[in-house]
C-alpha cells in the first residue's frame, strides 16, 4: 500500500545560498519507499526538482538567492503509489555562512556563539561544539571567556592561558595520515585572534600522539615576524616563511592554506608569505592545539606556551579555498571578533 506523508520535515541548516533539510520515513507504507524532493521560491508557482527516486533522508540545496524565502516539498512513493506531499518554508540568510561551502567545509567554531560554548561554574570554557554538526572539540587548560578587546554586542572570545589547547582526533582526516612523500592533502584554516606583544604566539598547531615522529604545522608569530611555520623534528626538513611584524593592539584574521606541497599565508585578506613543504612520509598528526610554542609535545601536556591574548572563531575546510569562498570565509571569521 502507498506510503503516508514523511515525518518531521525540517530545515537543519541555513546559508546565504543554501538550505539543508531532513525528514523521517513515513509511518505507514510498504517498502521500498523513495522520495521526490522539490523546491521553489515561495512567491513562485512552479517547482524545481532537486532529486527523485532517492532513499536519502537528508540533503542540501545550493545555488539559492540570499535573503529569499523558499519552499521545500517532499513526496514519498513506492510500487503502490505516492503519499501526500509535505512542505517546509525557510528563508536563506543575507550574509555568508560556512555552511555555504557544503562538502568542502571541515569544521567551524565560533566563540561568539554562546549556544555552542560550554562553560563551568568559574566561567571557564570546557568545550566548543561545531556550528553545523554535533561534534564537540575538547579543551584543555580551562581558558576563560572575555568580552573586551574590540568585541561588540554579544561577541565573545576565548582567552587562552599557558597550557590551553584544543584536542581531538577528528583532524587526522584532513591531513592524509601519514602525509606521504608527495604531501597531497589540502586544507584551509582561518582564525581571528589578537597576539601578545613581545612573545611567540602560535594560532594553530598539529602535533603527533607520540615522541617517535614529533612535528608541528602552525601559524607562528614572534616579536619580529609573522608566517607559516612547518617543523619536522628528529632531523627532518623544516620549512618556514615569514612576513614583517603586524601590530598587536587589534584583532586580525590569519589564514593558512595547504595545497599539496604549496603553502600560502594571509593576514587580513592579503597574501603575505608562501612556502614549499618538504614531505617525507613520516608525518603523523593526531592532535590539534591552539597557542602551542615550538618544542616537544606530549598528548595532553602541551609545551610551555605564550598564547594569543584572545581568540575568536576557527574554520577548517577540507580543501584549498580560493576566490569568493576564501574571501567570504575570512570576512565571516573577522566578524566574530567584531572586525
Amino acid at each position: 500500500f502507498a506510503p503516508s506523508a514523511v515525518n518531521s520535515l525540517a530545515i537543519t541548516g541555513t546559508g546565504s545560498t543554501s538550505l539543508a533539510f531532513s525528514f523521517a520515513i513515513p509511518t505507514t507504507g510498504s517498502q521500498y519507499i523513495t522520495y521526490l524532493v522539490e523546491y521553489k521560491r515561495t512567491i513562485d508557482s512552479s517547482w524545481t526538482q532537486f532529486v527523485t527516486g532517492s532513499s536519502a533522508l537528508t540533503g542540501t540545496i545550493t545555488g539559492l538567492t540570499a535573503s529569499t524565502s523558499y519552499d521545500i516539498r517532499v513526496t514519498p512513493s513506492n510500487s503502490a503509489g505516492s503519499g501526500t506531499s509535505s512542505t517546509v518554508t525557510q528563508s536563506t540568510v543575507s550574509t555568508f555562512q560556512p555552511l555555504d561551502l557544503g562538502a568542502s567545509l571541515g569544521y567551524a567554531w565560533d566563540a561568539g556563539n554562546t549556544s555552542k560554548v560550554t562553560v563551568d561554574g568559574s566561567n571557564n570554557v570546557t568545550a566548543m561544539t561545531e556550528l553545523y554538526s554535533t561534534n564537540t572539540l575538547g579543551i584543555g587548560g580551562a581558558p576563560a571567556i572575555i568580552t573586551n578587546g574590540g568585541q561588540t554586542g554579544n561577541k565573545r572570545v576565548i582567552d587562552f592561558p599557558a597550557g590551553a589547547y584544543f584536542k581531538g582526533n577528528n583532524f587526522q582526516g584532513l591531513l592524509d595520515i601519514p602525509d606521504g612523500s608527495t604531501a597531497t592533502s589540502a586544507f584551509t584554516v582561518v582564525e581571528a585572534g589578537k597576539c601578545q606583544a613581545g612573545v611567540t604566539n602560535r594560532f594553530s598547531f598539529w602535533g603527533t600522539a607520540g615522541a617517535a615522529t614529533l612535528a608541528s604545522f602552525a601559524m607562528r608569530t614572534t616579536t619580529s615576524n609573522r608566517g607559516i611555520s612547518v617543523i619536522e623534528v628528529n632531523s627532518r626538513a623544516a620549512v618556514t616563511a615569514f612576513q614583517s611584524v603586524v601590530e598587536t593592539s587589534n584583532y586580525h584574521v590569519f589564514t593558512t592554506i595547504k595545497n599539496g606541497t604549496s603553502l600560502i599565508f594571509r593576514v587580513d585578506g592579503v597574501q603575505v608569505a608562501t612556502g614549499t613543504l618538504v614531505g617525507d612520509g613520516s608525518w603523523n598528526f593526531t592532535d590539534f592545539y591552539v597557542g602551542t610554542s615550538s618544542g616537544t609535545t606530549t598528548p595532553g601536556t602541551p609545551a610551555t606556551i605564550f598564547p594569543p591574548d584572545a581568540y575568536s572563531a576557527l574554520v577548517i575546510a577540507r580543501t584549498a579555498l580560493s576566490g569568493t569562498d576564501l574571501t567570504n570565509l575570512e570576512s565571516w571569521v573577522g566578524a566574530t571578533a567584531g572586525l
